[in-house]
């Protein structure tokens, strides 16, 4: 889920493949609320760990087609 400064939200779904620090993926938009509502569509994107911390979790970012 995503949000924009008014409040409306995006929902997607996401999928990647690749190795523990770098993989290719999609994202498909789902639904969402207000201006959002009829959202739809499925993009490439890249997501990248920075850091894995000790309690299992990550930090990075994606870089998001559209």
């Amino acid at each position: 889920m995503v949000a924009d400064p008014g409040g409306d939200k995006a929902y997607l779904r996401w999928q990647v493949a690749g190795d523990t620090m770098r993989g290719p993926g999609t994202y498909e938009w789902t639904g969402g609320t207000g201006k959002y509502k009829d959202i739809k569509g499925q993009y490439p994107f890249v997501g990248v760990i920075q850091t894995n911390w000790p309690d299992g979790t990550a930090s990075g970012y994606s870089v998001f087609g559209r």
